[in-house]
């Protein structure tokens, strides 16, 4: 049986040789470096006829060459809502009231639950992750929330790109930058970096 990892090469009529010489330039686009051909060569046997596990880094490397998301590429499956999700869709249920604020600090309203949501479908390469993220910063309106716009548009951004459409992805990316810069966010600063060389 075929993998869809392997399938995915197999439509491009790209040897593994081919394979390696792409992630290596998706990771050097990222200021990353990968171990030498043979062994990185063992992992793709391993990948696409073992349906060995492969890590984030990986995944994400792969999701980029292809220009499919990772449920495209077999490497996350989507058979029946992950637990995340499920409990997710029964938060909607237990939202308080609108205008009730017993704990400052603390934003929980439909808004901000389609973004966490957004940003779980985002991490499994679920298409509709864009929807949800376009309708939780719509929701949230701009320039109201810097860290929380923030993540959302690195999400946004991280869904396109996995979608294929790089200048949606760039978009969302550097609007992320400006607003990072701001809110003084190492950590979404190096994100956003990862995003806009890739």
């Amino acid at each position: 049986m075929t993998t869809k990892l392997a399938q995915a090469r197999g439509e491009r009529d790209w040897t593994k040789t081919r394979l390696v010489h792409a992630l290596r330039t998706a990771a050097r686009n990222r200021g990353r470096t990968l171990p030498q051909d043979a062994s990185l060569l063992r992992r793709i046997a391993v990948w696409e006829n073992q349906g060995g596990a492969v890590s984030d880094f990986y995944i994400e490397l792969l999701c980029e060459v292809y220009g499919k998301s990772a449920l495209e590429l077999g490497l996350v499956t989507f058979e029946e809502p992950p637990s995340a999700l499920r409990v997710l869709d029964s938060a909607t249920d237990v939202l308080p009231d609108a205008g009730e604020q017993e704990l400052p600090y603390v934003m929980l309203d439909a808004g901000h639950l389609a973004r966490w949501r957004g940003h779980c479908l985002a991490r499994l390469g679920e298409a509709s992750a864009i929807e949800e993220l376009a309708a939780a910063l719509l929701a949230m309106g701009e320039g109201h929330y810097g860290r929380a716009e923030v993540s959302l548009r690195v999400d946004l951004a991280l869904a396109f790109r996995a979608r294929g459409d790089i200048n949606e992805a760039h978009l969302h990316a550097r609007r992320a930058s400006e607003l990072a810069g701001r809110t003084g966010s190492k950590r979404q600063r190096r994100r956003i970096k990862d995003l806009l060389v890739a």
